[in-house]
């Protein structure tokens, strides 16, 4: 008898190693490229070259992994006894609540190079892309704001050359009031700079659209302000281009450029000068207006 309950303990205790051991799913490892963050980065230090993931290893049940979403985990980077130059710091992971996994990552810390930051003021400038809605026409965009503030290393200060922002023309209609656009800064070979950041981040877009032939041509006069110098005259004036297509408010015949100064001037000079629109009125292209005076001597001031 002491046989049988012998034999069926051990049968029990067979099956309750098998349940909690046999079903058990193995343990594995699987390599994620998570996003990364700094943290505790000194006032007025940026890292030129921060990558945007780095690698780490999760490790446990298969079932579990694949229920691990990337972007759910985070690495971060402290940064809290960064100087200018190069240095090495300490890269840390978080396991999200919930599931039964291990990460590390792969490498315990980062090389990174860090430089003092300079803060510049640069306008918005619109990229276009596609074309406009069939029937309409674009004649141009504000961004609003129109200028935005950006903080790069000093090592990019003078690689800077646009704060863009991208207008998708396929998604204009007439009836749309602004379109919101991320802002990048670009170098001179119109690659972003990832080091770069920007506030506003993103500026609302008002795009000047209107219906196809709703347009007239209109001459161009300068608009002079102040005085040639006594003994000095102006022989000759030329405007280009002479004329312009304006929409919208399209009354007036011509419109005039913005007042040109002529205190001082006692050669002849050349000037690119922009045009003082009628309200609600636009350009339906972009247009650069340049104005040459031919200034010569008064020969009545010389007979004098």
């Amino acid at each position: 008898m002491n046989r049988f309950w012998l034999g069926f303990a051990s049968l029990c205790l067979s099956l309750l190693l098998w349940l909690d051991f046999g079903q058990k799913e193995p343990t594995i490892q699987r390599e994620l490229r998570v996003p990364l963050e700094t943290r505790n980065l000194p006032p007025g230090l940026v890292p030129i070259d921060l990558p945007g993931r780095v690698s780490v290893i999760a490790e446990g049940p298969r079932n579990q992994l694949d229920r691990l979403a990337t972007d759910a985990v985070l690495a971060t980077v402290d940064l809290s006894r960064a100087r200018t130059g190069g240095g090495t710091f300490p890269l840390t992971v978080a396991t999200p609540g919930g599931l039964r996994i291990k990460l590390d990552t792969r490498w315990p810390t980062l090389r990174l190079n860090l430089a003092q930051t300079v803060v510049l003021t640069r306008p918005v400038v619109i990229e276009t892309l596609g074309t406009p809605p069939e029937g309409m026409e674009y004649s141009g965009a504000e961004a609003e704001p129109s200028s935005v503030t950006l903080t790069i290393p000093s090592t990019e200060r003078g690689n800077v050359k646009d704060v863009r922002a991208v207008l998708d023309l396929n998604r204009l209609s007439s009836g749309l009031g602004y379109i919101e656009a991320e802002l990048v800064v670009v170098n001179s070979k119109n690659e972003p700079i990832p080091a770069a950041s920007v506030e506003p981040a993103r500026v609302r877009i008002r795009p000047l659209l209107g219906k196809e032939g709703e347009a007239r041509t209109v001459f161009v006069n300068p608009q002079w302000q102040g005085a040639l110098p006594f003994g000095f005259v102006v022989g000759d004036v030329t405007v280009s281009p002479q004329q312009v297509r304006l929409a919208g408010n399209i009354e007036p015949a011509t419109i005039f450029t913005k007042p040109i100064s002529l205190k001082g001037r006692t050669q002849t000079f050349t000037e690119q000068v922009e045009l003082e629109l009628p309200e609600g009125s636009r350009l339906t292209s972009p247009t650069t207006i340049t104005v040459t005076v031919i200034v010569l001597p008064d020969p009545k001031a010389a007979g004098r």
